[in-house]
């Protein structure tokens, strides 16, 4: 699956469109889709723990988010 960074990823500014590959239910890769040396691993917090957050309206607004 591919995604627009709308703000940015702090020390790669220049990462603007990614590609997300699950690996299984607790592990991903992010991919940056212009440079495929940059790669990120990203661990599903929902599946160690329950988790709640406030979004900011800003962000909100930002990420189109409406509930």
């Amino acid at each position: 699956m591919s995604y627009e960074i709308k703000g940015y990823i702090l020390g790669f500014e220049d990462t603007k469109n990614v590609k997300i590959n699950e690996v299984d239910e607790l592990f991903s890769t992010m991919l940056d889709s212009s440079n495929e040396s940059i790669s990120f691993t990203l661990v599903n917090p929902y599946f160690l723990r329950e988790y709640s957050f406030d979004i900011s309206p800003e962000i909100r607004d930002l990420l189109d988010i409406k509930d």
